[in-house]
């Protein structure tokens, strides 16, 4: 296994040049990032790369959101319509699965979003890169980019492992991938390539502690409104365990509410749960942990392993699948969708320290390989050589995956 970042071929190995030295009179470079706070943690993903750039080179960030409060306002009501339909959920990701239909919406809807994000935000200072985390606003970072007059900013897509991201490729002058999954998508574009993956860091991968009495998990959700039932049938499954007194179970329902009044009302009488709101100290939370319980979503999984914890996960859609990959690659956890699986193998984990210990290894190998400002450098300088020389592909640290793991 490779987690080295020296990913770019030894003749490109330049030592860092400033970009201010283009800029004149030595102003700041300016870097605009395009997310979404819609879900899915890609708003998560421009968070980090807004706080690590500026670590690296002297800049001016800006973060805006592609949607307004009147579409944001959609998506919780969208989410519990599902909750109630499933039906409804599998439709949008049919439909979702479409290229045909995902490019007629975005033919009609990027004019909108382009407008309304120019209307609403003061981008009046035009940016030397544009950098897009999330799949409705990479479809977008073209338009954005023309809309300032003369040589359009360079541009960046992130791709993470969410399958509607890797359907929806845009175009860019580089593009940011998590793994050899989203690595596949674009090898075949004229781009350079940088593997990445894209988390906030704890304040630092903690020694566990481990405690042959207990066994403390953490568990994450995303936005998803649709997972509420099978996080409380895995709950009363744990409940039924033989050693479920021993469990300790941190549940963070974030913003909703609905699910962390419901957990907040659910009878156990062996298994300790603390249901939570929205806290401000995830990723410590997560290092502290013997394992994180997730359903499933690009943003819970790269925080888990960046924390250097063992996860397990017990839901998952098909398009979020993918994100799967990086956890089968480094043996750092499991995942199945059986819900006596998942019990066993919490129960294993309690009664066997050696098995503790193996997957607490390899997580904090999952979390060596996470970026670094040594990546950021290099994303840099990938930037500046492609003012004078032709793109290229550089993949010589690429996450291989297998057929089983994509098949997962």
């Amino acid at each position: 296994m490779n987690t080295s970042n020296n990913f770019l071929a030894d003749d490109k190995q330049a030592d860092f040049v400033s970009l201010l030295e283009k800029k004149p009179g030595g102003r700041k470079l300016k870097i605009l990032f395009l997310s979404a706070s819609s879900g899915g943690g890609h708003n998560s993903v421009a968070r980090s790369l807004q706080k690590l750039l500026p670590e690296v080179q002297d800049c001016d960030t800006t973060l805006v959101d592609i949607y307004d409060k009147s579409w944001l306002s959609l998506f919780p009501l969208i989410a519990k319509m599902c909750a109630r339909r499933p039906m409804w959920w599998e439709l949008i990701l049919k439909l979702t699965d479409n290229l045909y239909f995902i490019r007629c919406v975005w033919f009609f809807l990027t004019p909108l979003f382009v407008r309304d994000l120019l209307r609403r935000e003061e981008l009046s200072n035009k940016p030397d890169i544009i950098i897009a985390t999330h799949h409705a606003s990479a479809q977008c970072i073209d338009a954005v980019a023309n809309s300032f007059p003369g040589t359009p900013p360079k541009t960046v897509v992130v791709v993470t492992d969410y399958g509607m991201h890797q359907n929806w490729i845009a175009k860019a002058n580089l593009y940011v991938v998590a793994s050899g999954q989203a690595y596949e998508a674009v090898k075949n574009t004229p781009v350079e390539y940088i593997p990445l993956l894209p988390c906030d860091s704890p304040k630092e991968v903690v020694a566990k502690k481990t405690d042959r009495d207990s066994l403390k998990m953490v568990m994450l959700v995303g936005l998803d409104g649709t997972c509420g039932e099978k996080i409380k049938s895995f709950l009363l499954r744990l409940e039924q365990c033989p050693y479920a007194n021993k469990y300790t179970i941190d549940m963070i329902c974030g913003t909703n509410r609905d699910l962390y009044e419901e957990l907040s009302n659910l009878e156990l009488n062996s298994l300790t749960l603390n249901v939570l709101e929205t806290v401000n100290d995830v990723p410590d939370r997560l290092a502290k942990a013997d394992l994180a319980v997730l359903r499933l979503s690009p943003q819970t999984m790269t925080e888990s392993l960046a924390a250097g914890t063992p996860v397990l996960v017990f839901d998952w859609h098909h398009h979020e699948a993918a994100s799967l990959n990086t956890l089968f690659y480094f043996d750092a956890g499991h995942a199945s969708k059986c819900l006596d699986d998942c019990a066993y193998y919490v129960q294993s984990l309690y009664k066997n320290i050696e098995l503790r210990t193996f997957f607490q290894d390899n997580a904090k190998k999952a979390a060596a390989a996470k970026v670094d400002q040594n990546l950021a450098v290099k994303l840099f300088n990938t930037l500046q050589q492609n003012d004078s020389a032709e793109a290229t592909v550089y993949s010589d640290s690429v996450i291989e995956t297998s057929t089983e793991m994509a098949a997962a």
